[in-house]
């Protein structure tokens, strides 16, 4: 008998937890392993499989050995980010700016049992607004291309993003992020975003040891905080599963003031999201020690599921969901007609690179057209038109 595919989702999260697979058949092996190399889990599955945590699952072998290879991949992608990370930290430091080491670069060297085990595609770094340029300016002289010369770009930045483009170090194929901020601006949403304090944890921030050298990182707190809002307000869970091993590894190695940690997400509104995340793992990891509080909700198990799904979406279709769920999670006329601006409102970077250089009453009906086409077409697939309608009924219990 086959498996439904969100089952194959819910069976693929469990063995991210730890829990060995069924048995299943060559096809829907194939569809496992094709959710788990697009959302970076082959190195954590391939440690789940081996030796030292338990009897080996039985998987077939030329999955398993995917798996290794990603896994080794992972560690040699390790090293270099090691490597990338000691060259910013003494550039940063050489200057005088203060800086933060965010997400998973944190979490790699520090929680999990294992650094490869968490693939990184760029390291996440906090400065402060004022220290934007000159950080950038620091890590050019390190290797690290520049985007400089770029203004449009910078300013597009410095006015409505939460980092600069990436910084990339072609020796050593590392991209680096130069975050400003922590969280999305609330005009780029059609949801509420909280907003996180990044001279705050800029402030607050202690010494860790990552790869053998200190560097400045958030609290426990103001961690968890950063990969609860990131993923599910900031993306939506598309960016994968990831986050649920994050956290829990966060929350066996570290402490978190739970107090404090539940104030804060309460008056930012997002301790429904919290409770969500944690109910996550939860379930696929059976990690304890979060106690919600009386006046925070319990998440029900469909809005769960809802949330299983997102974490395992498509990611080659995740903008055409994105919009199909922002229509449908509109509650008026008035936040369907915002909805639908946003969607056909092109940002400057899509200007400049798809326009090429005709003025906007041209080259803004032809974008359109294109665009809707698209998703008209997409919206005829019932699986995509179904994940939509999830997303939005996630994002309506989130507001709610």
């Amino acid at each position: 008998m086959s498996v439904l595919p969100g089952s194959l989702k819910a069976i693929l999260l469990a063995m991210l937890g730890g829990s060995p697979p069924p048995a299943l058949s060559e096809g829907e092996w194939a569809t496992v392993g094709a959710m788990a190399r697009q959302h970076r889990l082959e190195p954590m599955l391939a440690w789940r499989d081996g030796p030292n945590t338990g009897p080996r699952w039985a998987v077939p072998e030329a999955v398993a050995a995917r798996w290794r290879e990603a896994l080794d991949h992972s560690a040699r992608q390790s090293l270099a980010q090691q490597a990338a990370l000691r060259l910013l930290s003494a550039s940063l430091t050489a200057r005088g700016i203060a800086f933060v080491v965010l997400k998973g670069a944190r979490l790699a060297w520090s929680v999990y049992p294992a650094p490869a085990l968490r693939p990184m595609r760029d390291l996440d770094v906090l400065v402060a607004p004022q220290d934007l340029l000159p950080a950038a300016q620091a890590l050019a002289q390190a290797g690290f291309s520049s985007p400089l010369a770029e203004s449009a770009l910078l300013a597009r930045a410095m006015a409505e993003d939460k980092h600069l483009p990436p910084l990339w170090h072609e020796t050593l194929g590392v991209a680096v992020e130069l975050h400003h901020r922590l969280t999305d601006l609330p005009a780029r949403r059609a949801y509420h975003v909280p907003q996180l304090d990044p001279a705050a944890m800029l402030a607050g921030a202690e010494a860790v040891e990552l790869g053998g050298v200190a560097m400045p990182c958030p609290r426990p707190n103001d961690l968890l905080a950063h990969l609860m809002v990131h993923a599910l307000y900031g993306h939506r869970l598309d960016c994968g599963p990831l986050v649920l091993a994050d956290i829990h590894f966060l929350l066996d190695r570290e402490t978190i003031d739970w107090r404090s940690f539940w104030e804060a997400a309460r008056q930012d509104r997002w301790s429904r999201g919290a409770a969500l995340l944690l109910a996550l793992v939860e379930r696929r990891f059976s990690t304890h020690g979060a106690v919600l509080p009386p006046d925070v909700v319990q998440p029900p198990i469909e809005m769960i599921e809802a949330a299983e799904e997102a974490m395992l979406q498509d990611l080659d279709e995740r903008g055409h969901g994105e919009a199909m769920a922002d229509l449908f999670a509109a509650r008026s006329p008035a936040a369907l007609g915002g909805a639908i601006r946003r969607r056909l409102t092109p940002d400057k970077q899509v200007t400049a690179s798809e326009g090429e250089g005709m003025p906007a009453w041209r080259f803004w009906p032809v974008w359109a057209w294109r665009r809707i086409s698209r998703l008209a077409d997409r919206a005829r697939d019932p699986r995509v038109a179904a994940e939509a309608r999830q997303a939005a009924a996630l994002l309506r219990w989130l507001q709610s």
